[in-house]
Order: C-alpha cells, then structure tokens, then sequence
C-alpha cells in the first residue's frame, strides 16, 4: 500500500514518453495502419488515461481500506475486524486480479499494438504471483533472524509457502507454453511476429535461458520437502526466482523496442537499479517502522514479545 504512490510517480513520468512508447498513439502511424483503426475504440489516449485512473482508484481504495481496517484492530483489539478485513479482501482479490491484468494489456501488450493475447494478462499475473511469494520467503526469512516475529516462522509455514511458489511456477509455465504451442503452429501474421522478436539473435538464447531458469531449476529445486522446510535453501530458490523474473520482464518487454536486433544498454541496468532500488528502500523503510504480525488478531494465540513489535 505505501509503496503505491511511487507507482504513481512511475507512470506520471512514463505519460511524458507515450509517442515514442505507443504507436496507437501517434495519429500518422494510425491513418496509416487498418489495425491501429479497428483497435481505435479501445486504444485511444482520453480512454486510456481514464482507465489508469480506474485501476490506480481501484488499488489504492481497497489497499487503504484493508490497511485501516489492520491499524484499526491494532489500535482496539476489535476481534470482529478480521473477520471483516476476510469479507472485504475476498471481492477484493478478483477486482485487483482484472484490473491488473487489464493493466498489463494496457502498459505493456498495447505497445506490441498488433499482437494481440487473451492470455497475456494471466501469464504476467501468475509470474507477479510466484514473485510475490518469493519475495515474502526473502522478507521472513531475514525478518525471522531479527526475531521479527517471535518465532511464529517454522518449518510448516515455509512449506507451505514454498508450495504456493511451486503450484505458480508450474500455472505460469502452462500459460507461457500454451499460448506458444496454439500461436507458432498457427503462424498468423498478427500473431507469430511477438515471437519471431523473440526468438531471433541474442533473443534466442534469453528464451533458452529462460525455461531453465524459470522452470526447470524452480521446479526441480521445489520437489524437495526438506528443502522447502530449510530457511537458507529456500530463499536462495526465492531469489533465483525474483531474478529469473527480471529477465523474463526484460525479454517480455524490450524486443518490442530492439528494432535492430538483440541489444543491451548500461540504461537497461541503470533503470532497473535506481527504480527497483527506491522501491526496495520504501518497501524496507514501511517494514522496519511496523510491526509485522497483528498484535490483536484473534488468530495469534500468544502475545508477541517486544522484540517482534
């Protein structure tokens, strides 16, 4: 939730490059191209900003009011909150689960403005999910050795998570290699051209690279029960997942704009760093100036001791 208006300044700055970014946007490339004219209705700027409105609206509406309900019940003790807080997330998780993905059609798919996939949206999400999983495997895991939360993290509770971080690592591999094995057999001019952008040159060997280190390795690694139940062998998966989704997001996203072929810049990394190294402070800052378990919820049995507070 606080890391939410960075997003916000993220995309006020992304506004300033949307002609070079989205070609629907340019009305020469458009008065030229009977696909830009069909997805017209859909792809103009006026909708488009209304619908970042929405999802941004959407977000910080149901992340804020989860968020009081959370300070609330740490305030009061009100053991009727979470029930409450159960209530309103379980809507919640299907309306941010569209509007993301819409979001992805909308910030990402609609610079590849022929292309076009009723899949994209969940093949992005079901990678955000198992990122989102391996990010907290790494936030417990170094909170736990700070006694952040007063040793309530045991071996169970990494399995589990460490199956969740399975089951997605296998959704997201279904969906990335059913849209392929529907789209290059097919060889449909609007459709195959995404992948040919990605499987020629460097692009290659990124795609080879990425079903090893974004299938196979996870996959192989998360077979083990006892590796799942150790905290050091399990980040160590947790973190060679977030950085497999770096490179799936890069190889995603920039073969789009490559028009030379396979390239990288040092502004490829810098980005990557000075963004992701502000969130990761914001997101760390939040972490270390609340507690990170409910001090009231009925579902904590026992008090927590001061050092987890």
């Amino acid at each position: 939730m606080r890391t939410l208006p960075f997003l916000v300044v993220l995309f006020l700055i992304l506004l300033l490059g949307l002609h070079s970014l989205y070609p629907w946007v340019d009305r020469n490339k458009v008065a030229s191209d009977l696909v830009l004219q069909h997805k017209r209705p859909y792809l103009n700027l006026p909708f488009f900003l209304m619908r970042a409105v929405v999802y941004f609206a959407v977000w910080f509406w149901w992340g804020y009011r989860i968020y009081r309900m959370s300070v609330r019940q740490d305030e009061t003790g009100d053991p009727t909150l979470a029930e409450r807080m159960r209530r309103f997330a379980a809507p919640g998780c299907v309306v941010v689960t569209l509007s993301v993905s819409f979001a992805y059609f909308d910030w990402i798919l609609s610079a590849d403005a022929h292309f076009y996939s009723t899949i994209y949206g969940a093949m992005l999400l079901f990678g955000d999910v198992l990122q989102t999983f391996a990010l907290v495997i790494v936030a417990l895991v170094l909170a736990s050795k700070q006694d952040r939360f007063g040793g309530r993290i045991n071996p169970v509770i990494l399995h589990d998570i460490g199956n969740m971080m399975f089951a997605f690592t296998i959704f997201w591999t279904y969906l990335s290699v059913s849209q392929l094995i529907i789209v290059w057999p097919a060889n449909l001019p609007l459709e195959i051209a995404w992948y040919l952008d990605r499987v020629r040159g460097g692009w290659k060997v990124i795609a080879a690279i990425l079903s090893l280190v974004m299938f196979a390795v996870p996959f192989l690694g998360l077979l083990s029960q006892a590796r799942k139940r150790d905290p050091v062998r399990l980040r160590r998966i947790a973190v060679w997942i977030l950085a497999a989704r770096v490179l799936d997001t890069f190889w995603i996203v920039e073969p789009t704009f490559r028009n030379t072929g396979f390239a990288i810049y040092w502004t490829d990394f810098a980005a990557f760093l000075g963004i992701g190294g502000i969130w990761v402070y914001l997101y760390v800052n939040n972490l270390r100036g609340r507690p990170l378990l409910p001090l009231h919820d009925p579902r904590v049995m026992s008090p927590l001791p001061e050092a987890a507070v």
